[in-house]
C-alpha cells in the first residue's frame, strides 16, 4: 500500500502535524471535493434562474398595458382600411352605417363612413373609412381595442358573414 505525506509545506518544513495516510483515500477526497465543486455551481445556477424569474414576475406585474397609460380621454379617429382578399359578389354587402368588427376578437372597430371599389394590379381592392372611439397611449399611439389604429397595421375583419383581410392606409384624429 502506497503512503502519502499528508500536511507538510513545499520545502519540506512542517507547518502541521505530520499524518500519514494511503493514497487511495487522498484520490477519495479529490472526488469528494469535485463532486461538492459540482453542487455548488448547480445551486449557483439555480439561484440565478430564480433570480431572473423574479425579475420577470416583476416585470409581467409592473408593465403597462393596453388599459394603462392613458392620456385624457378618448378621442375619435377616421381611418381607412383596404380589403384586398374579398370576392366580387361580396362587394355589395360592404354599405355605409355599418358596424365592422376584428374577426379575432369579435370586438367592434368602427362605423363605415365610405365605401369605395379600386382596382389595383387587376384586382378589386375594397376601401371602407370607418370612424370609431379611440384611447391613446403614451408612446404607443392610438388604440381600438387591441387594434393599434397605425398605417400599415393589417387586420382581420368581419361584416355581414363576410371575412377579409384588411391594410391600415390612413389615420386622422378629430380634435
Amino acid at each position: 500500500m502506497k503512503f502519502k505525506k499528508f500536511g507538510t509545506a513545499r520545502n519540506g518544513a512542517s507547518s502541521a502535524p505530520t499524518r500519514w495516510r494511503p493514497a487511495h483515500t487522498l484520490q477519495q477526497d479529490a472526488k469528494e471535493k469535485r463532486g461538492l465543486r459540482w453542487f455548488y455551481v448547480v445551486v449557483d445556477a439555480l439561484l440565478l434562474l430564480a433570480v431572473a424569474a423574479g425579475a420577470l414576475l416583476v416585470y409581467a406585474i409592473w408593465a403597462p398595458t393596453p388599459e394603462e397609460g392613458l392620456l385624457g380621454e378618448a378621442r375619435h379617429v377616421q381611418y381607412t382600411l383596404e380589403v384586398s382578399d374579398i370576392r366580387e359578389e361580396f362587394l355589395p354587402y360592404a354599405q355605409e352605417k355599418m358596424t365592422v368588427f376584428a374577426f379575432g376578437a369579435g370586438e367592434s372597430i368602427g362605423t363605415v363612413q365610405e365605401v369605395a371599389v379600386s382596382d389595383r394590379e387587376g384586382k378589386r381592392v375594397l376601401v371602407l373609412t370607418l370612424r370609431a372611439e379611440a384611447r391613446y397611449l403614451e408612446g404607443r399611439g392610438y388604440y381600438i381595442g387591441d387594434f393599434r389604429v397605425a398605417s400599415g397595421n393589417g387586420l382581420e375583419i368581419m361584416f355581414e358573414n363576410v371575412y377579409g383581410r384588411a391594410q391600415c392606409v390612413g389615420v386622422t384624429v378629430e380634435e
